[in-house]
């Protein structure tokens, strides 16, 4: 991870769950000449679903503040602060076990059982595992050995 985007997960994750937000994703880029700093941003309680643009819109600025008030970035940047979507990304174990029952779409770093891509089920987390139903087989996957994993939204009505 660059050390820019750990400090910023370091100083804005507590922060943002200390207002009842969950920190999702963190990303670097360029917006013209200035840095641009990309967070996904949901609700840390998982029956809340669904952040809108509103509240995104009124979090921005203090975000934004805190940035600036312990000197996070030293160069200009542009901030943008949006909701994780419908492929939301699943990074922390928590996320694994906050959406159990849904489908997800997993990448390893290496291999298991001869194959890095898995796709199924979430069955929740036991100790640094996360447990997927695929096909009808339970599956252990490492979870320091995911290089990849989003939800996989079902449009026939519900998430996964």
């Amino acid at each position: 991870m660059q050390p820019l985007i750990q400090k910023l997960w370091e100083r804005l994750e507590p922060f943002l769950h200390e207002n009842g937000y969950d920190l999702v994703e963190v990303e670097r880029g360029t917006q013209g000449r200035a840095m641009l700093i990309r967070l996904y941003v949901d609700y840390a309680v998982p029956q809340r679903q669904g952040i809108t643009i509103d509240e995104l819109a009124q979090l921005s600025p203090r975000v934004n503040e805190r940035i600036d008030a312990e000197a996070l970035v030293k160069e200009p940047y542009a901030l943008e602060i949006s909701s994780p979507g419908l492929d939301r990304p699943l990074r922390k174990l928590a996320d694994f076990a906050r959406f159990r029952g849904k489908t997800a779409k997993i990448a390893l770093t290496t291999g298991l059982l001869g194959r890095r891509n898995f796709k199924g089920t979430l069955q929740g987390t036991e100790r640094e595992e996360i447990l997927v139903e695929e096909n009808g087989t339970l599956l252990r996957l490492p979870h320091h050995d995911i290089k990849k994993a989003n939800l996989i939204y079902d449009f026939s009505g519900q998430a996964g």
